[in-house]
C-alpha cells in the first residue's frame, strides 16, 4: 500500500510539473498573440491614415483638380471604408493594451449630458438612414459633471448605440437614459430590436463572439465592440449588464461608481467644482468669436486669461505652468496652429484643449491629437 501511495504521489508531482509547463506555454502564447496584434494594429494605422488623407484631398479637389460627382462618390466610399477598418484596428489595439495591463485612463471632468448629445449627433445620420428614432432621457436632478475618461465613456456610448441602431428596424426607437442611485450612475441604452436569446446573453461580451456567426449573417461586425466596451467599463470600476427578450429588444445598463479610486485618492463628483485658472490662447482669425466664448467661460470658472498669439514665439507671454487648463482656439486648422501646440506641450504637462470653430479633417485632427488632450468645438464641452 505504501508503494502504491508513493507511486500516486510521484505521478501527481509529475502531473503538476506538466500542468505548470503547459500553463507557462499558454501564457507565453497569449503574450505573443497580444504583442503581434498590437504591433500589426500599430503598423496598419499609418498607411490607413495616409489612404484617408489622400482620399480627402481628392474629394476636395486639391490633388488632381475638381472631381466629377462619380469620383467624389468613389472618394467618399474609400474614406468610409478606411475609417471603418481603422476603427476595428483601434479596437484590437485597445484590447491588447488592456490585456497587457498597459492601458491607462485619462481622467477629466466633463459634462455627461453634452457628451451624450455629441454621441447622438454623430450617430443621427445612421439612425435616420434606417428610420430609427433616437431619444435622450436625462432628468434635471442628475448631476451633469462627472469624472472619468471622456473619450472612453463616449466610446462606450457609441458602441452601445451603434449596436442598438444596427439591430433595430425602421419605425422603432433607441433611447439612452441616465439615473443616479446612491453612489453610482446608471446609463441605459434601450432598443426595440431583434433581441438576444437567453442562452447567448452570457457570451456576447466575449471577444470575437457574434450573436449570428454564420457566413451569410445579415449584420456585419467583428465581435469586438461589446468585449472592448465591457473592458472599458470595468477599468472605470463599473459593471455592464444586459436584459433582452427575443424579438422585443434589449437593455444594456452601464453602472459607474460616483467615487473613483486612483493612486489611493478618492475623487467625489461635485456639480459646483469647476476648472480654476484657465488660459485661452487664440489666433487673429478667432478674435470675432472671443467675446461670446469668454463670457460663457467666465460664468463658470474662477479666472480666465486670454491672449492673442500669431506664432509659437509669442507663447512665452504668459507663465503657462500656473494654469489648470490651457485652450488654444482657432477657426480652422493650419500649420502655425500646430507649431503653437508643440511649443505649449514642450513646457506644459497639464490639460491642453484644441478648440476649432470648424471641424478639422481626419488627418489634421490626428496631428492635433498627438499634442492636445482633446479636440473641442464648443465652450460647453469645457464646462
Amino acid at each position: 500500500m505504501s508503494i502504491s501511495i508513493s507511486q500516486l504521489v510521484a505521478e501527481l508531482q509529475m502531473a503538476n510539473i506538466r500542468l505548470k509547463e503547459e500553463s507557462a506555454r499558454a501564457q507565453e502564447a497569449t503574450r505573443l498573440k497580444s504583442e503581434f496584434l498590437a504591433n500589426m494594429s500599430h503598423e496598419l494605422r499609418t498607411p490607413l491614415t495616409g489612404i484617408i488623407g489622400f482620399a480627402e484631398l481628392i474629394y476636395e479637389g486639391k490633388a488632381v483638380g475638381m472631381p466629377i460627382p462619380s469620383q467624389k462618390q468613389y472618394a467618399t466610399n474609400i474614406i468610409n471604408a478606411a475609417e471603418h477598418l481603422l476603427s476595428m484596428i483601434n479596437d484590437i489595439l485597445d484590447l491588447t493594451k488592456i490585456e497587457a495591463g498597459k492601458y491607462e485612463l485619462e481622467l477629466s471632468r466633463f459634462n455627461l449630458a453634452a457628451l451624450i448629445d455629441s454621441a447622438l449627433t454623430m450617430l443621427a445620420p445612421r439612425a435616420e438612414k434606417k428610420g430609427v428614432r433616437l431619444i435622450k432621457n436625462i432628468p434635471d436632478p442628475i448631476k451633469p459633471i462627472i469624472t472619468a475618461d471622456e473619450i472612453r465613456i463616449k466610446q462606450i456610448l457609441i458602441n452601445l448605440l451603434s449596436n442598438a441602431i444596427k439591430f433595430s428596424s425602421g419605425g422603432s426607437e433607441v433611447s439612452v437614459s441616465v439615473e443616479q442611485a446612491n453612489e453610482s450612475l446608471r446609463i441605459r441604452v434601450i432598443d426595440q430590436g431583434i433581441g438576444i436569446e437567453a442562452d447567448k446573453l452570457d457570451k456576447i461580451f466575449e471577444q470575437f463572439y457574434q450573436n449570428d456567426g454564420r457566413l451569410e449573417r445579415k449584420y456585419e461586425g467583428t465581435g469586438l465592440g461589446l468585449a472592448l466596451t465591457k473592458q472599458l467599463v470595468e477599468l472605470h470600476g463599473g459593471t455592464i449588464t444586459v436584459d433582452s427578450t427575443i424579438h422585443e429588444g434589449s437593455i444594456f445598463t452601464v453602472c459607474l461608481p460616483a467615487l473613483y479610486q486612483a493612486d489611493n485618492k478618492v475623487e467625489k463628483l461635485s456639480q459646483n467644482e469647476r476648472a480654476g485658472n484657465i488660459l485661452l490662447l487664440y489666433t487673429a482669425e478667432f478674435a470675432s468669436n472671443l467675446a461670446a466664448m469668454s463670457e460663457r467661460l467666465q460664468k463658470n470658472t474662477i479666472h480666465l486669461d486670454a491672449f492673442m498669439v500669431k506664432s509659437e514665439e509669442e507663447v512665452n507671454l504668459p507663465h503657462i505652468p500656473d494654469y489648470d487648463l490651457v485652450i488654444v482656439a482657432d477657426v480652422n486648422y493650419k500649420t502655425e496652429y500646430l507649431n503653437i501646440l508643440e511649443s505649449i506641450r514642450s513646457r506644459y504637462a497639464g490639460m491642453l484643449l484644441a478648440y476649432f470653430t470648424n471641424t478639422p479633417r481626419f488627418v489634421e485632427r490626428g496631428q492635433v491629437m498627438r499634442l492636445a488632450d482633446r479636440v473641442i468645438h464648443s465652450a460647453d464641452e469645457i464646462l
